[in-house]
């Protein structure tokens, strides 16, 4: 059930606005200023902080080394959290730390929605391609190469849009993109 929220006006004084903005083009994903005050008003009150979703992180890197746990895990799930990525799976373990993944919910939402337009319509993409739709060499967007890549990569670890389609996308591409169609090693975990 989506928690009920209500518009609610605030005014700040210039200082403080300048602030927020400095913080939040700090951040990663760069978040609109709503996002941001949403996610320093959290921060505040102790609902999620960054020590918590790294906590988050380390147990589901732990686990999917363990036997007879990993098993519930799939390599995807754990690629996206080692790349701090917005997993499509398990949500109820990535929604409390929505604010604080690399690639948020809502950039996998566009990505994976751009992607399935062109699909259903037996269309196909190169990764040049799409760093111009995303407009990476502008730099106004949070998404950046390595980004672009990852989530690509969890996609097609998913098992999404199939292996032509991904074939399609690294065929023009640059030299790092080619590791979308890598496997997943666990083995290659690291913690840092």
């Amino acid at each position: 059930m989506t928690p009920k929220t209500e518009r609610f006006e605030l005014r700040l004084d210039l200082n403080t606005i300048t602030e927020v903005d400095h913080w939040r083009k700090k951040q990663n994903n760069l978040p609109s200023r709503s996002e941001a005050i949403r996610c320093l008003i959290e921060t505040g009150l102790g609902t999620s902080s960054r020590q918590d979703f790294l906590a988050m992180k380390f147990q589901i890197l732990v686990a999917s080394l363990v036997p007879y746990v990993k098993e519930s895990l799939s390599d995807a799930h754990v690629f996206a959290w080692q790349h701090e990525i917005y997993p499509f799976e398990n949500k109820d373990w990535a929604e409390p730390f929505a604010t604080h993944f690399l690639v948020t919910k809502q950039m996998m939402v566009e990505l994976s929605e751009y992607l399935d337009g062109l699909w259903l319509k037996k269309k196909t993409t190169t990764f040049y391609e799409l760093e111009d739709y995303y407009e990476l060499s502008r730099g106004t967007t949070p998404w950046d190469r390595v980004k672009l890549i990852d989530a690509c990569r969890y996609m097609r670890l998913q098992g999404l849009f199939g292996d032509d389609f991904w074939d399609e996308v690294v065929r023009e591409s640059p030299r790092e993109a080619t590791s979308i169609l890598s496997i997943f090693n666990r083995e290659d975990i690291h913690f840092g």
